[in-house]
């Protein structure tokens, strides 16, 4: 069975960021994620990619972006 991920929209390296707090704490309950963000970086060792990555099975999306800018992602997620 292939293996489903949470995607965490908006994903930020910053350690004070909400969506880094996240990501941390789905590691931690064994939760694998795939980070989508603006910015270059890694959490907890996990690259955070700047194109939306393809071909997931994604199992939840969890998003940490501004309203402004939701509506530019919409149609890709």
């Amino acid at each position: 069975m292939e293996e489903r991920v949470t995607l965490v929209v908006g994903a930020s390296p910053e350690p004070t960021r909400y969506s880094h707090l996240a990501t941390l704490r789905l590691n931690a309950h064994g939760y694998p994620v795939q980070l989508f963000g603006k910015r270059v970086g890694t959490i907890a060792g996990e690259p955070i990619h700047r194109t939306l990555p393809t071909g997931l099975a994604v199992h939840t999306i969890t998003l940490y972006i501004a309203p402004a800018h939701q509506a530019d992602l919409m149609d890709d997620l």
